[in-house]
């Protein structure tokens, strides 16, 4: 391939999943992974890939699915779970549980 149409990239993050699909989407290619302990104590990962025209939409399809799930949260309150909604919908849920 052209080396003006391949590019590296490294990717921070502390989503096993993600780093598993980054991996799986680079494949056997040059892929680099690391692991690191952060501050706040979470296992950050690191991949460092080459990068194509024919992968790069694939990578920010699945980085913009990772961060479109973090916007959305998972409660356990008094043994009732509530997931999969945002932020907002579930403050509105706790102002409401509270007028009861």
């Amino acid at each position: 391939m052209n080396p003006k149409t391949e590019a590296e990239i490294a990717i921070e993050t502390d989503s096993t999943e993600l780093a598993a699909a980054l991996a799986e989407l680079a494949g056997s290619g040059n892929t680099l992974i690391t692991k690191r302990d952060g501050l706040d104590g979470a296992t950050l990962t690191t991949v460092l890939l080459t990068i194509t025209p024919l992968v790069v939409g694939q990578i920010f399809r699945l980085i913009r699915a990772e961060i479109e799930s973090k916007k959305h949260v998972r409660l356990i309150y008094n043994g009732v779970t509530i997931q999969g909604v945002s932020e907002a919908t579930l403050l509105k849920i706790i102002e409401q549980s509270r007028g009861d």
